[in-house]
């Protein structure tokens, strides 16, 4: 389809500067060039302005709006063993997140600076949260 649009655009463009002259032909593909070439330039500059403009995507591990009865684990590139004591008891959260972020305690939320993060959420056990150990992990609870 497109082929076919684009193949009769330069027949028409060719039989147009043929019964125009080539001086005349000459002209307007220079005029024609101008504003395509400008036009370039505009989308370019803006797709380099969306580029600077847009966050960076986090790799992070996170929860969000939940309700836990028990504890929280996230944990993220250990390249050698992880081991946690025994599971707390559960136990069955209060209420219902608010819209208001809550961490342990109702203090603020929990967010670690490497883009690991429990928002808006009541965790009614630990929230432990391991990044990047390269050797082992052994948490006694």
């Amino acid at each position: 389809m497109w082929l076919l649009v684009g193949g009769l655009a330069l027949v028409g463009l060719g039989a147009f500067f043929v019964v125009a002259g080539l001086d005349r032909a000459d002209k307007l593909a220079s005029a024609i060039g101008l504003f395509v070439g400008l036009g370039g330039l505009g989308v370019s500059v803006y797709g380099l302005v969306l580029t600077r403009r847009v966050p960076p995507v986090e790799s992070g591990q996170s929860m969000n709006k939940s309700a836990v009865g028990g504890s929280v684990n996230q944990i993220r590139d250990v390249h050698g063993n992880v081991k946690f004591g025994p599971p707390a008891p559960s136990r069955a959260p209060a209420t219902a997140p608010s819209s208001a972020p809550t961490g342990p305690a109702g203090s603020e939320a929990v967010v670690a600076p490497d883009g690991q993060r429990v928002t808006e959420s009541q965790v009614c056990g630990d929230v432990l949260q391991v990044d990047g150990v390269v050797g082992d992990v052994d948490i006694d609870r």
